[in-house]
């Protein structure tokens, strides 16, 4: 399924009974609809309204009881009225599923991420141990650039034994990544992509486990000036989520100002995203139909929703800009992230998180480190956003964007259920 499509309107009437959440409804319209239209790109844009749809459970898995129960074990003395308030707000997101009321499974999560006073009852406050990061960033800063040798894997399981084919993400080979050895994989036999944008390895077999185990080197980035990368073509729209809508072309230029030096008008968009956009979960991605648009207008989003705006505000603007992701990945942990990287004249792309340096988030002594530089706590897999695998899938992806957490489908369907694993077998610094 092409995902420009997702930019195809919907008839008013199918749209109205999705926002009303009667799935049932709908479906049945949706399947009416495409028995008498021969507009083919609506009916392929109804098919991923299907999808979606056939998919709403995964996407809003909590009742009202189960997000009670959390927020009364997390928040002190919290009522069930404020749940109502935070609704109001706009703070929690809920969604009804044939009358059903349904949250998404990171709504505690968010309500820390965008209430400020939610946060100040919270019961057991999480300290994150930035030790090992704040000291990399220092000696970033101060020259002492490391490189390190990473093992590690990921493994998934499913509930029973089927003829599976399946994708799960490997390094690639690039400026900051060398040396990628596959170690031990199970099953044993496999393909490994040539795919130079989105790398993984790929199985067909009718296991309940699958999994790939893997080591590389990876060097941390400081900004300087070099000037070696191609710069490449990356400064067009891509459908969906990369559009040059009004409303985004009349705020990049007026967060720019009439800024020519390019550098300064990255710094700009960059800065005005870390200061202006809250750092919360979303839903999986395949449920919206332009991301950055959302971003922007929601003031809302992860690290990939700042990745894509920033890469679409620096193309609006007439500067090169990609997408980077895989693992932020240290000795203790692993965990999915995006992030950008961004053409400029004398220093070539340079990578650009500007959910490590979310002002929104707390990490303000972060923000200018994240503007050109980068720790060495990645596994990059993917180098391009809504990149065919190789091979491709048949059906549409859990995750359209990118692959992270590996992807799985039989000869009937796409399969969302399934337990996936990342690990950190070692990581040393090497020099």
């Amino acid at each position: 399924m092409d995902l420009q499509v997702l930019n195809v309107p919907i008839p008013e009437f199918i749209k109205r009974e999705i926002l009303l959440g009667n799935i049932k409804n709908a479906e049945l319209m949706i399947n009416n609809y495409m028995k008498n239209s021969n507009d083919d790109m609506i009916k392929e844009r109804l098919n991923i309204e299907l999808e979606r749809l056939k998919r709403i459970d995964h996407a809003f898995p909590l009742k009202r009881k189960d997000v009670l129960k959390s927020l009364k074990s997390n928040i002190k003395n919290f009522e069930n009225i404020e749940l109502e308030d935070l609704i109001k707000k706009g703070v929690v997101e809920r969604f009804f599923i044939n009358g059903e009321e349904r949250f998404p499974e990171k709504t505690l999560d968010n309500i820390f991420f965008l209430d400020n006073e939610m946060k100040k009852r919270k019961l057991m406050e999480k300290k994150e141990n930035n030790e090992l990061l704040e000291n990399r960033i220092k000696k970033i800063i101060e020259g002492d650039v490391k490189r390190y040798r990473i093992t590690a894997g990921i493994e998934i399981k499913l509930e029973k034994e089927a003829p599976y084919r399946v994708w799960l993400p490997v390094p690639i080979e690039n400026d900051s990544i060398t040396n990628v050895k596959i170690l031990k994989t199970y099953p044993e036999k496999f393909k490994l992509s040539e795919n130079s944008r989105q790398r993984t390895i790929n199985f067909f077999d009718t296991e309940k486990k699958f999994m790939v185990e893997f080591s590389y080197e990876i060097s941390e980035t400081r900004l300087s000036k070099k000037g070696s990368s191609i710069k490449g073509d990356y400064l067009d729209e891509k459908l969906p989520h990369v559009v040059f809508t009004d409303h985004l072309k009349y705020l990049t230029e007026r967060i720019i100002s009439g800024e020519k030096n390019d550098y300064k008008k990255a710094w700009k968009i960059y800065k005005w995203i870390t200061e202006n956009i809250y750092y919360s979960y979303v839903p999986p991605y395949i449920y919206f139909d332009n991301i950055s648009e959302y971003t922007v207008t929601n003031l809302r989003g992860d690290c990939g929703f700042m990745a894509i705006l920033f890469i679409t505000m620096c193309r609006i603007a007439g500067l090169p800009a990609k997408w980077q992701s895989g693992w932020y990945i240290t000795p203790d942990k692993a965990t999915p992230h995006d992030w950008a990287q961004v053409y400029l004249d004398d220093y070539g792309f340079i990578p650009i998180d500007a959910s490590f340096g979310n002002v929104l988030k707390g990490n303000s002594k972060y923000r200018d480190f994240y503007f050109g530089n980068l720790d060495g706590f990645r596994m990059i897999a993917n180098e391009d956003f809504q990149v065919p695998f190789d091979p491709d899938k048949k059906y549409l992806r859990s995750d359209p964007i990118d692959n992270q957490i590996g992807e799985v489908e039989t000869e009937s369907g796409n399969v969302i259920n399934f337990k996936s694993n990342i690990y950190v077998k070692s990581f040393e610094a090497i020099h």
